[in-house]
């Protein structure tokens, strides 16, 4: 299942847990490219994993600001690659914490819980917090 959401002219992309062989068919509708076109954030389908990735999203997926894994403990030795290869397709990265550079990528593994907030004057908003 694929989820867009827009408010105050941000756009939020969650994949669910599309892999490839999905990728293959929704990627051909001119629906889902012009979605993607605007798509500032990116939740990662598959939980980040390398079956969900697909490059030819990110011929449509211009804009991101930031892509979101939304994984557990490190189990597979593709998880800390498949952020690299997701951060590549990011523009300019989020404030995070103060992080210098911008973030990229944003894990709920190494992140935490993870709140965005989008503002109707377009302005994103992340932080994490603690549940407890």
């Amino acid at each position: 299942q694929l989820v867009f959401i827009e408010y105050g002219g941000s756009k939020i992309c969650i994949c669910g847990d599309l892999e490839k062989p999905a990728w293959e068919k929704i990627i051909q509708k001119i629906d889902v490219q012009n979605h993607l076109k605007g798509t500032h954030v990116f939740v990662a389908p598959h939980h980040g994993h390398d079956n969900g990735y697909h490059d030819e999203i990110f011929k449509h997926c211009t804009d991101l600001d930031c892509v979101i894994i939304s994984d557990k403990e490190l189990m597979y030795d593709t998880q800390d690659a498949m952020a690299n290869t997701y951060a590549q397709h990011v523009r300019n990265g989020v404030n995070f914490k103060g992080a210098t550079p911008a973030r990229k990528v944003l894990t709920t593994r190494s992140d935490g819980h993870l709140w965005l907030r989008f503002d109707p004057y377009g302005n994103r908003f992340f932080q994490n917090f603690i549940i407890g």
